[in-house]
């Protein structure tokens, strides 16, 4: 089985490999659905010297759906920044009791 571990911090090409697993059998995605961004992108420089990337295309999953706007996983987890200061990540650990039960 493969189990996939996801959030918003997951985009570009990530949020593209997501989509492309969630199609496998076998496969899961964990977690938060993905910051997405898998188009092309274009970049500009502000005139404060910022740089400002903009998606430009789109990019589609097998069934015809946009992932602009990220990938939702197969099951929803979270895990908060006190849980994760005490090492406990439940993204993880849902993952890991899922192949043990081989769910």
């Amino acid at each position: 089985p493969i189990k996939l571990l996801i959030n918003r911090k997951s985009y570009s090409a990530s949020s593209y490999c997501a989509a492309m697993i969630k199609e496998l059998p076998n496969a899961e995605l964990i977690g938060q659905i993905t910051g997405g961004g898998a188009g092309g992108n274009l970049s500009y420089q502000l005139s404060n010297g910022w740089i400002v990337a903009v998606s430009v295309s789109d990019f589609y999953d097998p069934q015809y759906q946009s992932i602009e706007e990220g990938v939702r996983p197969d099951i929803y987890v979270n895990n908060t920044q006190e849980e994760l200061s005490k090492g406990v990540d439940n993204m993880l650990n849902t993952a890991i009791d899922r192949i043990r039960n081989q769910e």
